[in-house]
């Protein structure tokens, strides 16, 4: 395993306890985030394919599975189709759940990647990028086992405060604006092919308001 991914093995251990301990609840607790984020991979994956949708990509790789929110959007494109996810109590309700996939990993989906490298021509990482203050390593990561080419969609919660930052919430969660997201792909190596913005779920606000998260779907690639 590289060091950038050893870098972030704190985290991972977080992230796999916490989804452990709600993966019974989460499907009711987060009904309105999973669907979103699904819906708009969809939508991303029509606008762009919507002509040569069944089996366009040999295999597609789904980081972050979770309980297999994104695996009918996915299945449409994807031959083979493998869900990867760090909490094994995320991956039972999944095998349950989500009957679209082929395979279920219960790991570190980055360092997955790694050991497969060109294996995935299509990678999804919906509802992870605003557990991380900084996407480079993992955008780097992927673009490094993507063959030539290879595709890489993606959500974040959008930073509307500012142009070129980001900014943790309340929540633990970080949001991005569009144009720091640009910067760290261009760094990554890769290339924005398109952005849809959509609404998220609702967030409690002082005073008993509640207000939609903007939120937006990226869909990059590897160059040739």
């Amino acid at each position: 395993m590289s060091e950038q991914l050893l870098d972030y093995q704190s985290l991972w251990s977080r992230l796999e306890e916490a989804y452990d301990r709600i993966a019974p609840i989460y499907n009711d607790h987060a009904e309105s985030h999973r669907h979103a984020g699904a819906e708009a991979l969809s939508a991303v994956l029509q606008q762009r394919f919507q002509f040569d949708l069944p089996g366009v990509f040999t295999a597609a790789f789904d980081l972050g599975c979770g309980t297999g929110h994104c695996g009918r959007a996915l299945k449409q494109v994807a031959q083979k189709l493998a869900g990867v996810d760090l909490s094994a109590g995320m991956l039972r309700q999944a095998s349950e759940q989500a009957a679209e996939y082929d395979e279920f990993i219960q790991g570190n989906g980055l360092a997955v990647l790694s050991e497969r490298t060109g294996a995935f021509p299509l990678v999804a990482a919906i509802n992870v990028m605003q557990l991380v203050e900084a996407p480079d390593m993992i955008f780097k990561t992927i673009c490094d086992a993507l063959p030539s080419g290879g595709v890489l969609i993606f959500n974040a919660d959008v930073n509307v405060e500012s142009v070129d930052n980001v900014r943790e919430w309340r929540s633990g969660h970080y949001r991005f604006s569009p144009n720091y997201i640009a910067a760290r792909l261009r760094a990554a190596g890769l290339a924005l092919l398109y952005c849809h913005f959509y609404d998220d779920r609702l967030i409690d606000l002082p005073g008993g308001e509640r207000q939609p998260v903007r939120s937006a779907c990226y869909m990059v690639q590897k160059p040739n």
